[in-house]
Order: C-alpha cells, then sequence, then structure tokens
C-alpha cells in the first residue's frame, strides 16, 4: 500500500489533468542525481536532481524540502515525486539536510539565521 501522502499527490495531480489517465509508476529512488557543487552553499547542505529522460526545452522546476528524519530518497520513495516529474513532466530538486546542521535532519528555516538570503540554509 502506498503512503498516504504518495496517495494524496498522485490524486491531487490526476484531478489538476496534469497525469491524466496514464497510471504512476513508482521509481527507485537512485533515479536521483547528486549535485556535488552547485554555487554558494553557506547552508552546507546536499542536493539532488532528477531530470525526466528525454526531457527537452524549457521545464517548471519543483523544489521540495524532506521532512525531519528523511533523506532526500527517503522523500521521494514515500512520495512518488520522480515518478510525477516524468508525468508532468518537470525536473525535481531535493535539498538534502546534514546531520551536522541538525541532528534530526530538519532544515533550520525557523533559526533567524538560517532564513535571510544569502545566509544559513535559504
Amino acid at each position: 500500500m502506498k503512503p498516504i501522502s504518495a496517495r494524496f499527490a498522485a490524486g491531487a495531480l490526476a484531478l489538476l489533468g496534469i497525469v491524466g489517465s496514464a497510471p504512476v509508476v513508482w521509481k527507485d529512488a537512485a533515479a536521483l542525481e547528486p549535485v556535488p557543487v552547485f554555487g554558494d552553499n553557506p547552508g552546507q547542505l546536499d542536493m539532488f536532481v532528477y531530470v525526466p529522460p528525454g526531457a527537452s526545452g524549457p521545464l517548471p522546476l519543483v523544489v521540495a524540502l524532506h521532512g525531519c528524519g528523511q533523506r532526500a530518497a527517503d522523500f521521494d520513495t514515500e512520495t512518488g515525486l520522480v515518478a510525477l516529474a516524468d508525468a508532468a513532466p518537470f525536473v525535481l530538486l531535493l535539498p538534502q539536510q546534514r546531520i551536522a546542521n541538525n541532528a534530526l535532519r530538519c532544515f533550520n528555516w525557523f533559526q533567524r539565521e538560517d532564513n535571510r538570503p544569502g545566509r544559513g540554509e535559504s
């Protein structure tokens, strides 16, 4: 059985007509590619990207932040975002918190020093 969040996401996209009648097939999170260098990184985050195979031209970008205790791959596995990126299509960008930044892997959006442009995780 799919997690509730995955069923909700698939249902919401179907209602919007993005997926239509095509079945959503969950893929292995190994499809996420690490982005080792992505510019200034004051928050010392990790980054993963997924671009649908055969995609061409400009595509929308969806940035999704995982919850506390998760990694980017866990978040994809639980939501099916890679499969939705294929169906829509869109480019998927998944930042990942490091344990060194927060022992529970929570993004520190609630800390003033981490939620200002050009500083911290933002």
